[in-house]
């Protein structure tokens, strides 16, 4: 009984570690930021580095993290059910969705300065 108890344990933390070291990385890369930018006692530099944090999250990360959650959730049911030529066509196919979305997102974020001043917002 515990050497299943054992290999159910390795195999969690063969899929937590990577996932928590992701999300780890993600925040402190805000953190870093406002660190470094924060001792250069200018609020406007400051405000610009947290609203491009924000945009950054809002337009990349939110968008690309939910349709990889999607793509997840369709490849462990088709796995679950030992169809993995549907896995391999939910991979491609995820990658194809994923390109056009980064590239739509990769556009917006390059021109987020001309976006924010459209609206109104200081330069």
């Amino acid at each position: 009984m515990e050497e299943s108890t054992t290999k159910m344990f390795i195999s969690i933390m063969k899929q937590f570690i990577p996932g928590t070291c992701c999300q780890i990385s993600l925040m402190l890369s805000e953190v870093v930021n406002l660190l470094f930018i924060g001792q250069m006692n200018d609020p406007n530099i400051l405000a610009g580095v947290g609203m491009g944090n924000c945009i950054q999250n809002v337009c990349g990360f939110s968008v690309v993290i939910g349709l990889n959650g999607a793509l997840e959730t369709l490849v462990s049911q088709a796995y679950g059910a030992k169809n993995f030529e549907q896995c391999g066509v939910y991979l491609n196919r995820g990658r194809v969705v994923l390109l056009i979305t980064f590239t739509l997102v990769y556009v917006i974020l390059s021109h987020t300065e001309v976006i924010l001043v459209a609206i109104n917002q200081n330069p």
